[in-house]
């Protein structure tokens, strides 16, 4: 019967959260990345990417998408294969990198 010991039946399961510091997530600024031209505020980024993180922990990968989404729209965008972040609107590259392309799958 076993279990990880988290109760009986439904989906009770806190959303999982660990400590990643003072922004509460372990991206670092790209050292590539020139000044912030979002308008986004960087305490705002780093609420977004923590919480993005959260999404990604809890498996909710819809939300982490749209958070993706919504950092892009104000021209931050995130590796998460080097976990870095940028918001000189400049673009990472190669956006799908991490990804395995469609003849390794």
């Amino acid at each position: 019967r076993g279990g990880r010991g988290r109760g009986r039946g439904g989906n009770t399961r806190e959303p999982m959260r660990r400590n990643f510091g003072p922004n509460g997530h372990d991206y670092n600024v790209c050292t590539e990345a020139g000044p912030i031209s979002s308008d986004m505020a960087e305490p705002t980024i780093h609420n977004k990417v923590a919480e993005r993180l959260v999404a990604k922990m809890n498996r909710d990968f819809e939300a982490a998408d749209r958070i993706q989404l919504e950092l892009a729209e104000e021209g931050v965008f995130i590796n998460d294969r080097t976990k870095e972040w940028r918001a000189d609107g400049v673009r990472f590259v190669d956006p799908s990198e991490g990804r395995r392309a469609p003849a390794d799958r």
